[in-house]
């Protein structure tokens, strides 16, 4: 399994010196059209919630995740977007609440689950 894409939800803990990041973490499987996803939500740092998707639902699960953000009564102070291909970026919630924007942070997602990686190891020369 790959780690495909993570998204960290943070909390702005600068106040109380802590922090309350909900984590999403998609990985690929040995089903093409498969994705494991690990949800964890920082209120229950004992458990996290697995489940299995397709590459459909994947996606229309980020899109709807994405689009309710704007009706966040306690907003996240920002979101980070890892994936396999691209590198890390930290987005402001109000950067999810205009749909060209949001399109364009899921179609950087779709593609990063969509394109095959394969992970190496660096040799200790370069």
């Amino acid at each position: 399994m790959v780690l495909k894409t993570k998204i960290t939800f943070i909390r702005d803990g600068r106040l109380t010196g802590t922090t309350s990041d909900d984590v999403l973490l998609i990985y690929s499987t040995t089903s093409p059209d498969k994705f494991k996803l690990i949800f964890k939500p920082y209120e229950y740092k004992q458990y996290r919630n697995e489940f299995y998707m397709t590459i459909t639902e994947t996606i229309r699960y980020i899109h709807d995740f994405f689009q309710t953000l704007q009706y966040d009564i306690d907003p996240f102070s920002s979101i980070q977007v890892d994936t396999a291909i691209h590198p890390s970026i930290l987005f402001h919630p109000s950067d999810f609440d205009n749909a060209s924007s949001r399109e364009r942070i899921e179609k950087m997602i779709s593609t990063s689950l969509r394109t095959d990686v394969k992970r190496t190891d660096i040799e200790v020369s370069q």
